[in-house]
């Protein structure tokens, strides 16, 4: 995606850095993320990155997986695992914190939370009868690999069965996303 950006936008400088440690101080006007920051769980190291890269008067916007996000996608693989005889232990990549929680870590570091929403965002999936199947393969592979190859097509369908009460609408899957959208701001000195 970056590859692509540049080809489209030469002028404009982009850069891959780790955002739970960036290169940068007080250079910024706004940090922007989306969909990404549920993926790591050092949230203080992230959040105390940001307020250091913000200008003053800076403002930090965020949307990402809250508390509850795939709730019924994580107990179907668990659900699947210990019919496997296999432990979930750590098996969870993901970081959903709630509003207070998240709202709390950015205070600590200097931000100021002026909007904070929790809310339901239920998301169809796309391939019919696969499609939970390949949710799963593409950001569930911490559950996946935990599995033996030669039983994974029987794993998924496993979790498949025990997440269809719950997530199965007839001809399609449609996933419980819970998303926590936040915006904060640097205090201007």
């Amino acid at each position: 995606m970056i590859d692509e950006a540049r080809k489209k936008f030469p002028s404009i400088e982009f850069e891959v850095c780790d955002a739970r440690a960036l290169p940068f101080f007080a250079e910024f006007d706004a940090v922007f993320s989306n969909a990404a920051l549920h993926w790591i769980p050092e949230a203080e190291r992230v959040v105390e990155s940001v307020a250091h890269s913000l200008k003053a008067g800076g403002r930090f916007v965020a949307e990402f997986g809250g508390k509850g996000n795939v709730r019924n996608v994580v107990a179907a693989l668990e659900n699947a695992l210990t019919q496997f005889g296999i432990s979930s232990d750590g098996a969870n990549p993901w970081f959903y914190p709630s509003v207070a929680q998240y709202a709390a870590l950015i205070e600590e570091h200097g931000l100021e939370v002026r909007e904070a929403a929790l809310f339901e965002r239920a998301t169809q999936l796309e391939d019919g009868e696969r499609g939970l199947a390949t949710w799963i393969a593409m950001f569930g592979s911490s559950f996946l690999e935990r599995v033996p190859e030669d039983q994974r097509t029987a794993f998924l369908r496993a979790a498949e069965h025990a997440a269809r009460t719950s997530l199965w609408k007839g001809d399609h899957w449609e996933l419980d996303y819970r998303r926590l959208r936040i915006a904060a701001w640097k205090a201007a000195t």
